[in-house]
């Protein structure tokens, strides 16, 4: 029996921090956009094998990043709130959208969450109709 060889090239695009674990990853045509707990967004043209930071740092983490459809935006996911919108080539600007919660931010920060599917992002919130015991909750986007 003939066993198969399997190679692979790895090699190092980024440096991450101490403390700043990186939470999402995509990978593009020609490059790789990355996120972190502390809200770093980092792009990584595989083309010219150069690094730029996006975003130093948010009071949100990134959740999630996907690629468009067709490939030429990516996706942010951005904490509780809303997300990001940036060009497959890394060019600005970075489009943000927010969703308006009713109450502060602080409020609904434990209760909602950012996510996409199929190129779409929606931020749900749980909001409870019953304060006392907390059991019941509606999902509203």
């Amino acid at each position: 029996m003939k066993t198969a060889e399997t190679s692979a090239e790895v090699a190092t695009i980024s440096k991450i921090r101490f403390g700043d674990p990186v939470t999402a990853l995509a990978i593009g045509r020609s490059s790789v956009l990355h996120g972190s707990i502390m809200g770093r967004i980092v792009h990584y043209s595989l083309d010219t094998k150069t690094e730029r930071e996006v975003v130093d740092m948010s009071n949100e983490m990134v959740r999630e990043i996907t690629l468009s459809n067709d490939g030429g935006y990516y996706y942010i996911a951005n904490g509780d709130v809303g997300w990001h919108v940036l060009a497959e080539n890394g060019l600005y600007p970075l489009r943000t959208f927010n969703v308006e919660v009713k109450g502060c931010h602080v409020d609904v920060c434990e209760r909602s969450y950012t996510f996409q599917a199929k190129g779409q992002n929606c931020v749900i919130v749980l909001d409870s109709e019953d304060e006392e015991n907390n059991s019941t909750g509606v999902v509203t986007a």
